[in-house]
């Protein structure tokens, strides 16, 4: 119309609103995530607001005063979450409306800010005490063995279970009758199910506190 304030004259018509604010509904509904919409429309972060057309002002219904409701899109960057060395990808989770981080498997947190379990140091480049591995080379840091008389079969089967160390396996001290790496078996001269009695040519009484059972001499 002659004289509307957006009317420069001369067919000049200028718009209230770019275009974005009116595909930035089609692109929520074509399913493109909230974090990629400044892909699509790289000047929406211009507009404070996204009109909505399809809801009119409910005190007029008057579908040429849309109403326009507040858009946060926040800017969701991979240095929002400690860089590049603690974490893959920060994405804006549509559900929370917030930032969510995607940390590195050494590390963990809102914005990859502490180190995962197992891991210590301060880029948490190495393992914790309980734990092995090699996060140098890639070898992920995972928790020893408990390493007890449980792992060992019981205290009816062993004495002790301690870590080895140089393996990063469980040591076994079996009792008399039995022996293997979980002291699993009978020991020479030992049979039953629980090894509680002398094998074949072996003497001995180990029921009633004779222990030991030997070959007969």
């Amino acid at each position: 119309d002659a004289g509307h304030p957006q009317d420069w004259g001369n067919g000049i018509f200028i718009p209230k609103w770019g275009y974005e604010v009116f595909w930035a509904p089609i692109t929520d509904w074509v399913g493109v995530p909230v974090a990629r919409w400044l892909d699509v429309l790289p000047n929406l972060h211009r507009f404070d607001k996204i009109c909505r057309y399809d809801l009119f002002d409910p005190q007029t219904g008057d579908p040429s005063n849309p109403v326009c409701p507040d858009l946060n899109v926040p800017t969701c960057d991979i240095v929002d979450c400690g860089g590049s060395a603690r974490a893959v990808e920060n994405l804006y989770d549509a559900a929370t409306k917030a930032c969510e981080c995607k940390c590195l498997l050494a590390f963990k947190g809102d914005t990859c800010q502490e180190c995962n379990d197992g891991y210590t140091g301060t880029d948490c480049g190495a393992c914790a005490a309980g734990y092995s591995g090699d996060p140098a080379n890639a070898v992920p840091c995972t928790a020893n063995p408990v390493c007890d008389v449980d792992a060992c079969g019981g205290a009816a089967r062993a004495s002790k279970g301690e870590l080895d160390n140089a393996t990063k396996t469980c040591e076994c001290t079996c009792l008399a009758s039995f022996k293997g790496d979980t002291c699993q078996e009978c020991n020479d001269g030992y049979t039953g199910t629980d090894c509680g009695a002398c094998a074949a040519g072996y003497s001995g009484d180990p029921a009633n506190a004779v222990p030991w059972c030997g070959m007969p001499r």
